[in-house]
């Protein structure tokens, strides 16, 4: 009897994981994607809509608080909540400085095994292009996202790059891919095109096992000009186009993922709520009106912000008075929510921009200003519809036509880990019944 059950405890564990196992995985991360854009035929998503019909797709995907790229990214290759995980927001926040321009670039912050970390220890290849949160990290082949921000000019974005990439990666992208690029990008539409071209490369010439690619340019034009308008279906179809292109024509054994990390939502107004702080003594300013030192000060994350109190007695009053003076263009998430949610942990309670507003980060003029058009945010509750991201899987033997529902963001690492053939441990979220042909 202890035999059998012994033999019954390694068919459903090895064997199953057996069953799912593919040998390579594609895995495309369209920022800010939707999963309208597969669902509705009104976006020129052909590549997106084939994938969906020749494997599964999510009705939604639930996000993580704040609704940002950098939390969502981790939760995503992780399986865990951000205040598990470590990375609680796009920027770091210093303690005794306040808002940092600087983001949560390097791996090492994070503190949980990572997907693309799990994949190479059980012997998988690894290329990665300009996915969040990979500044440091030692896969197989790395182009890592770094940016230039306020107080860091000493260096193109190319030399960021290169810096923190496979030592000698860029050099033989950038002799390998010169007839189609001239020059090097220069914005983040080019760096798009430049990293599809990059991956084709690293896919057909090394064929990593794990190849991760980022793509921007649905969150950057969404930002621009909302949730909906021309400008959002014309961006959707080059990326959708590629999206095409990294892809290829994949071996039936591999993995085509492709996901979101959060949704977005059109707003006009911005509410500055630091400019309210200033007001009631909680911030003070230097001679040229920037923050000098704080009590209590606002972290914005788009539409959603973390409140911060240095002297805990305190909080109460500081959340009484921004209560009282929100005028209705925000409201309070409390630390017992922001608990339950398993976010900003070091905040002492939150703010939510209200419907058509985002949080501004002002420290004086107007509380309230008015875009010059619809623009799009994102960093809202995960229970705003608004929020949710897409996701979809293809190939290896995964059964077509088939909606798997909604799903969680923490539940992508385990499922991504069980395709693949090895388990993420125990993770905050499941792996999602994604069955293979019979």
């Amino acid at each position: 009897m202890i035999h059998m059950r012994i033999g019954l405890f390694f068919f459903m564990f090895f064997g199953f994981s057996q069953t799912y196992a593919a040998n390579k995985m594609i895995v495309i991360s369209v920022d800010g994607m939707r999963a309208e854009f597969y669902q509705n035929p009104d976006f020129p998503a052909p590549t997106l809509r084939r994938l969906a019909k020749e494997g599964v797709s999510a009705t939604s995907v639930r996000t993580v608080f704040p609704t940002v790229t950098y939390a969502n990214h981790t939760s995503m290759m992780t399986g865990h909540y951000p205040a598990v995980h470590g990375i609680h927001t796009n920027k770091i926040f210093d303690p005794e400085k306040g808002p940092l321009k600087i983001w949560n670039w390097e791996t090492s912050r994070i503190k949980v095994p990572t997907f693309w970390q799990k994949a190479r220890e059980n012997g998988k290849t690894v290329a990665i292009l300009m996915w969040p949160v990979t500044v440091g990290t030692r896969e197989n082949w790395i182009v890592p996202e770094i940016f230039q921000v306020d107080g860091m000019r000493d260096k193109t974005q190319w030399g960021y790059i290169a810096e923190h990439a496979t030592p000698g990666l860029m050099d033989e992208l950038e002799t390998a891919l010169q007839d189609k690029f001239k020059k090097r990008p220069s914005d983040d539409d080019a760096w798009d095109e430049w990293d599809t071209g990059a991956a084709v490369y690293i896919r057909d010439k090394y064929k990593p096992d794990l190849l991760m690619v980022h793509i921007n340019m649905m969150d950057n034009i969404q930002h621009e000009f909302g949730r909906d308008g021309p400008e959002i279906r014309e961006a959707m179809k080059k990326t959708d186009e590629m999206i095409r292109k990294i892809v290829g024509k994949p071996d039936p054994s591999t993995c085509v993922v492709v996901l979101g990390d959060h949704g977005l939502a059109s707003y006009k107004k911005l509410v500055h709520p630091n400019i309210l702080l200033v007001k009631g003594g909680w911030i003070r300013l230097d001679e040229s009106g920037k923050l000098k030192s704080w009590d209590a000060v606002v972290d914005n994350n788009g539409p959603g912000a973390a409140v911060h109190v240095k002297d805990k007695s305190k909080i109460p009053a500081v959340l009484e008075y921004l209560r009282k003076n929100s005028g209705g263009h925000y409201s309070i998430i409390s630390k017992s929510r922001l608990q339950k949610l398993r976010a900003l942990p070091a905040a002492a309670f939150a703010l939510e921009a209200a419907k058509n507003y985002s949080i501004g980060t002002k420290f004086k003029g107007e509380l309230v200003t008015e875009e010059k058009r619809t623009s799009g945010a994102h960093g809202y509750l995960p229970s705003n519809p608004d929020m949710s991201a897409g996701f979809i899987a293809a190939g290896c033997g995964i059964a077509g036509g088939r909606s798997i529902g909604s799903m969680n963001m923490v539940d992508v690492a385990p499922t991504l880990a069980r395709l693949l053939g090895f388990s993420m441990g125990k993770t905050a979220g499941r792996a999602v019944e994604i069955r293979p042909r019979p």
